[in-house]
């Protein structure tokens, strides 16, 4: 195997969710088989069919998805609208899950010996746990917009004032500062990994606040014609490739096969073909894995409102299991006239045959509806179809109502009279579709992942950038001990303060410093420190008034030398550090020094900079002369004489 011949790598799918969070993988999981790599797929344990049907290779190696979906706190959170809680129960399955997930998955990585891992944001935690203890890259591949920006909210939460909705980042990195905690603990009693030092939040927090220095690159299975890039998305190792579609002739294929088409409608096409050729295009209708209050009202909510707008339709059972058992005894002669239930069906292939498309705004289904060319209607229920249905409405190539929950038959019928009556609508969904029809997503993945592959893998520079950030978690790591620390003196205080200002905690290491001056008041080192970063916090907030007054004057940003002027806080000397063991309380080595970078708080690119700052003249690796071990990586080359 040789990374410089993208082909021969072999690569590992680390996915997890619904089958709507899978199946895009897996047509990028059949582009890469399809071209000679080894690909295998780690995932849920009731998708097995799924994956056999693609012969694609898959082991179970999670908990069970459609029964997670099943839980009562599950169903209520779904049907409420309640973002947190669904995303806390869902955690807190995946939590429960992982001492025997995490011990399957290690055996059967351990016998697959991937290249490279690719994860789903659901998968990353125990992606990393993998790469980080058996030097492996991780790329990180999403179907959902997971960034902090100023004027959105992520998942479906509100969307905050002011510009505040980073805030809610902040709020989920603390909910991740527990979490990998406990995945630490997890791993250490099931597999006798021992991961402090080496997997600290910082390396998830990089994933939202700092992609431009993660040693691999991180992708978006979304197109920018339907979720628009945004100007406070990373402008470096950030790419959004477009749609990852399984095509409509694999779709068809798997549809006339009975032996490997059950997910794809080869048990009710036969009658679907037949409904279709009997009357005008039909209306679809199909929440996928969602349930919202139970079977019955989702169908009788499908079947009034198709009623009120004068229309037949497609209704699909989902995992809901939605069918003719559940509809009332005033609603089944339309039903037997205008409705016929299925399944599953191939969405590729029936999409275009409809007249207008009714779902939940899931990204594989939001994208094949526009690409269709048919007009949608997307009733959200959580996360990221909250982002879709607003985006339909923005194009113009549909309707985005609010959460399924709430709405009434009439709304949903008077959305669809919409999309089968207005032209602009109608034509605005064929436009974008056909545009959307042209960008081939799995391809733009390939061409970046190769080019990764060659120049940065193969050559060695993944592997600095991966020891890099280690080496920040290690100093992470003896951080967190020290400010664990209750100290009994000055020094104690002082050094918390390092550590605190390393993680980027200004006030907090003020604090400390504080309290080191209540036992030393006239130490000039600390009163030296103090005072510069007092200088410095309160020049930033200056510098961030400034901008704000520019944003709305319309003039430029102050930034700079403008913005700090006579504050820049200077230079001060480091207290030498004991060495370890020697002095009162002093558990840690002289690396959280590393963190204190002229008494500055430091952002973690400025850390990442610093701890892994070395020349490309000086590097063990170059691609003309490499050689890689069994699993890919380049080895060092032998000094000479």
């Amino acid at each position: 195997m040789d990374p410089r011949v993208p082909s021969s790598v072999r690569v590992a799918f680390i996915v997890e969710g619904t089958r709507g969070d899978i199946q895009p993988y897996v047509a990028l999981g059949l582009r890469l088989q399809a071209r000679g790599n080894v690909v295998k797929f780690f995932s849920n344990v009731d998708h097995k069919s799924l994956f056999e049907s693609f012969d694609l290779a898959y082991e179970g190696t999670m908990y069970s998805m459609s029964a997670a979906m099943s839980r009562e706190d599950i169903k209520a959170a779904l049907a409420n609208g309640s973002a947190f809680r669904a995303l806390k129960a869902l955690a807190d399955i995946r939590m429960e899950a992982m001492p025997e997930d995490i011990q399957r998955l290690f055996a059967a990585l351990e016998s697959f010996k991937p290249t490279v891992l690719v994860a789903s944001y659901l998968s990353r935690v125990k992606a990393l746990v993998w790469s980080v203890d058996r030097t492996t890259p991780l790329v990180n591949l999403e179907l959902q917009v997971q960034l902090p920006v100023s004027d959105k909210a992520p998942g479906g939460l509100p969307v905050l004032p002011f510009g505040m909705n980073r805030v809610w980042f902040w709020l989920l990195s603390k909910g991740a500062r527990e979490a990998i905690g406990k995945v630490k603990e997890i791993v250490k009693e099931n597999l006798n990994v021992d991961l402090n030092g080496k997997l600290e939040v910082s390396w998830l927090l990089h994933f939202w606040y700092d992609i431009p220095n993660l040693p691999a690159p991180s992708f978006l299975g979304i197109s920018t014609l339907v979720i628009p890039a945004h100007d406070e998305w990373p402008k470096e190792n950030f790419y959004p490739c477009g749609f990852f579609i399984v095509d409509k002739q694999k779709q068809y294929q798997m549809m006339k096969d009975s032996s490997k088409g059950s997910h794809f409608g080869a048990d009710s096409n036969s009658a679907l073909t037949q409904f279709l050729s009997a009357g005008p295009p039909p209306v679809y209708l199909g929440w996928g894995s969602m349930v919202c209050k139970s079977p019955e009202w989702m169908v009788t909510f499908a079947v009034e409102a198709l009623m009120h707008a004068g229309a037949r339709g497609v209704l699909l059972g989902g995992w809901a299991g939605l069918g003719p058992d559940a509809v009332p005894a005033e609603l089944q002669d339309f039903c037997r006239e205008k409705v016929i239930f299925v399944n599953t069906a191939p969405h590729e292939w029936l999409f275009p045959q409809c007249a207008c498309l009714v779902h939940h705004g899931g990204s594989g289904t939001t994208a094949t509806s526009i690409r269709s060319g048919r007009p949608t209607v997307i009733t959200p229920i959580i996360g990221d179809q909250f982002d879709f249905a607003e985006s339909v409405n923005a194009i113009g190539c549909g309707v985005g109502l609010g959460h399924m929950s709430g709405l009434s038959p009439t709304v949903l019928g008077d959305a669809i009279k919409r999309c089968l009556e207005e032209d602009n609508i109608i034509s605005k969904a064929k436009e974008t579709g056909a545009k959307l029809c042209a960008e081939d997503g799995c391809g733009n993945f390939l061409r970046v992942f190769d080019e990764w592959l060659v120049k940065d893998f193969a050559t060695g520079t993944w592997l600095e950038k991966h020891t890099g950030m280690l080496k920040k978690c290690a100093t992470e790591w003896e951080a967190e001990e020290l400010i664990a620390l209750e100290p009994t003196c000055a020094e104690g205080y002082y050094w918390q303060s390092v550590a605190l200002q390393g993680l980027g905690h200004g006030q907090e290491a003020l604090e400390a410093l504080m309290s080191a001056l209540e036992y030393e008041p006239q130490n000039s080192l600390y009163q030296g420190v103090f005072t510069a970063l007092f200088e410095e916090i309160y020049a930033h907030e200056q510098e961030g008034s400034l901008n704000s007054h520019a944003e709305v004057h319309g003039d430029a940003p102050v930034t700079g030398d403008a913005a700090v002027g006579a504050t820049q806080p200077p230079s001060t000397e480091v207290l030498a550090r004991r060495p370890r063991g020697t002095g009162p309380r002093d558990a840690l080595s002289t690396t959280t020094q590393a963190t204190h970078l002229s008494s500055r708080s430091t952002t973690p690119t400025e850390v990442s900079e610093v701890l892994s700052r070395s020349s490309s003249n000086d590097s063990l690796y170059d691609e003309a002369g490499a050689t890689f071990d069994e699993l890919g990586r380049p080895l060092p080359k032998e000094a000479d004489g």
